[in-house]
């Protein structure tokens, strides 16, 4: 009877040595799964953050488009009159010839 009781107490003390050992694992997941959410939401907030960048920049992108045609549309329509003013001005040139 005494080895019996022998044997429980030291298959007891591997059971509460394992329960420990299980206990501190446990402990060690939680704290990387923690570090791991962490983490994915720090991602989660960097993408938002370069999605809001890349529409401001092709907001403004599109917008500095929009002035360039504008002023090219300009440029173009005062060289546009100026061709005109000079062709006028060369036919008028010519005259009747008697």
């Amino acid at each position: 009877m005494a080895e019996l009781n022998l044997q429980r107490r030291i298959l007891n003390d591997d059971i509460s040595k394992e329960e420990e050992i299980l206990r501190r694992l446990r402990d060690h997941f939680d704290l990387i799964d923690a570090e791991n959410s962490r983490i994915e939401a720090e991602n989660i907030v960097d993408e938002a953050r370069r999605s809001r960048l890349r529409a401001e920049g092709n907001r403004l992108d599109d917008a500095a488009s929009t002035v360039q045609c504008y002023w090219k549309g300009i440029l173009q329509r005062e060289d546009y009159h100026k061709l005109r003013k000079a062709m006028k001005k060369k036919g008028k040139k010519g005259g009747k010839k008697k």
